[in-house]
């Protein structure tokens, strides 16, 4: 009877293992998907859309220091082509089996209850301290590639299969031929797992530090490569101990502000982050005050301490190599991507206080999982509709710059060789939206454009920026008597004559060629000609205008 039972509440545990994953994949992909909208974004149109049309999206790049930065884009665009909504979907699937990994790989750790981990599941994909996770061109392959090497690693513990070990071990580090920001979270999972086997089991696993000596083996290579006058995209600065105290404080703060500004920035999002906490608080009150405590309050919290000064080991790791790099610095949330690795960390930390909080009083297991979803709900849903509020602001963004270029097109069938276009928003807005001028440029750089440009046209002699009528801004262009200056991206000032202006209006959707200064800056420049640059006659080369279309 007692073996029957057993096995009854085996196969019961596991039902709910298998429906909490695939609450997990599910979640993700919805929370995703609400405000769908294929798009292209920041460096997607330099590194990736530019080089597609090109042809020169490679499979492999041997002289790279990344060799295999372009393969997840070049496969999909294989199989599918340049079909953003395609891409898109596959985007989304694939963020989705990220969550469910982790959520795999925390339940095979048994760190905490199968709800709890599966929340952690949730609040690592969600966490708004990367806000760049449906950027195409940066993959969630890289991810889902080091979690199927952490899972091969811990199937090692309970099998010794030494087929997945070689082959977990062979996908996890050819990751770092595409990037090398999981380094850390690689040297420090066997190493963590040792310690893990060592404490539950009474037994030394030395073949899991041998991915420790892998990733040092790497680190030197890299080192060495820098040394030799190899490629290197960081000058890394003297490492000392003020520096790295420097970083991890700049670490603390970055992590702060990700669940801290979407708080203070967003009124929904504020709102409903601070009743649901009010209710929380409540809620577990009320069970402490009327369950009372359990007798083991010690052990639940030695167990909590350990396990929240293991995720504080992983936050740190997550940024290695970054802390060479000078990062984390106080980052736009654009360039959040550096903390993703960083993430796991933080969420173990946080998971392993809220255990802590709803195992302490005296009431049900059941009832323990309730007081774990009601603490975990505020951080969950602040990360939930950070990320939602993102892809709406992108999906209103996307919307306006199809209108541009719809309406640039049949302004501006074609466009003569070597001229300058700037774009003119108007009109200006009070407070440019989340997200918009990376979605017109990357930070100093009119690279976006260009690229837009010569895709669109054909012709890539073309070069772009934008500003916003009458409003300067310290990387838009400065209108002179003589021509347009724009210091942080290239000195000396570009003449009239060289320059097509052409103005959207965003509230309207129109789009107009500026053919007088003097009536819309007031600069008096009888040099500037816009029909000199446009050429009415129809392009008759294949262009990407489908994807705006």
């Amino acid at each position: 009877m007692n073996n029957t039972s057993a096995q009854k509440n085996k196969e019961k545990s596991s039902k709910i293992s298998n429906y909490a994953g695939l609450i997990v994949f599910l979640l993700t992909g919805i929370v995703f998907s609400i405000h769908f909208s294929p798009s292209l974004y920041y460096d997607d149109w330099n590194h990736f859309a530019y080089n597609f049309y090109k042809g020169t999206l490679p499979w492999f790049m041997p002289d790279f220091i990344r060799p295999l930065t372009y393969f997840p884009l070049r496969l999909e665009t294989s199989l599918v082509g340049m079909n953003l909504p395609v891409l898109t979907v596959i985007h989304i699937t694939l963020l989705a089996l990220e969550a469910f990994l982790f959520y795999l790989l925390l339940e095979k750790l048994r760190l905490f209850p199968t709800i709890l981990n599966a929340l952690a599941a949730l609040l690592i994909i969600f966490s708004p301290m990367d806000m760049t996770r449906m950027w195409l061109l940066i993959s969630p392959g890289m991810m889902i590639c080091v979690l199927i090497y952490m899972l091969s690693l811990v199937h090692f513990i309970e099998k010794q299969n030494w087929l997945v070990f070689v082959a977990g071990l062979i996908v996890g580090f050819v990751t770092l031929l595409y990037y090398e920001i999981q380094l850390g979270l690689m040297i420090i999972f066997p190493a963590a797992l040792f310690l893990l086997t060592r404490i539950r089991q009474r037994k030394n696993e030395w073949w899991m530090l041998f991915p420790i000596f892998l990733g040092i083996d790497y680190l030197v290579f890299r080192m060495l490569g820098i040394s030799m006058g190899g490629a290197s995209f960081h000058t890394s600065q003297s490492i000392t101990m003020i520096y790295i105290l420097r970083q991890v404080r700049n670490a603390l703060l970055c992590l702060f502000n990700a669940w801290y500004l979407p708080v203070k920035t967003d009124i929904v999002i504020g709102l409903i982050a601070i009743w649901s906490t009010v209710f929380a608080v409540l809620f577990v009150a009320y069970q402490y005050v009327r369950s009372g405590f359990e007798k083991d309050v010690r052990s639940k919290f030695l167990k909590a301490a350990c396990i929240f000064m293991s995720g504080i080991f992983i936050w740190l790791a997550g940024y290695i190599p970054w802390l060479a790099y000078g990062i984390p610095s106080i980052m736009d949330w654009f360039s959040s991507r550096a903390h993703n690795t960083a993430i796991p960390g933080t969420v173990i930390c946080l998971c392993a206080l809220l255990y802590f909080l709803a195992e302490i009083p005296r009431v049900s297991p059941s009832r323990k999982q309730g007081l774990m979803i009601a603490l975990a709900i505020p951080f969950l849903l602040t990360g939930a509709l950070s990320q939602t509020t993102l892809q709406y602001e992108n999906k209103l963004l996307w919307n306006d710059y199809r209108k541009m270029w719809n309406g640039f097109f049949a302004a501006v069938p074609n466009i003569k060789n070597d001229t300058h276009v700037v774009l003119v928003i108007s009109p200006n807005p009070e407070k440019p939206r989340f997200g918009e001028r990376e979605f017109l440029t990357s930070a100093s750089f009119n690279v976006e454009i260009s690229r837009a440009l010569n895709i669109f046209y054909a012709n890539n002699t073309l070069e772009g920026e934008f500003m916003y009528k009458h409003m300067e801004l310290p990387d838009t262009p400065v209108m002179t008597d003589h021509g347009i200056r724009n210091p942080p991206t290239y000195s000396g000032a570009i003449p009239y004559d060289e320059i097509l202006f052409i103005e959207f209006d965003r509230v309207s959707g129109k789009v107009k060629v500026i053919r007088d200064l003097r009536n819309e800056f007031g600069i008096p420049d009888p040099a500037y000609n816009a029909d000199r640059h446009i050429d009415n006659r129809p392009l008759d080369k294949p262009t990407l205008r489908y994807i705006v279309q």
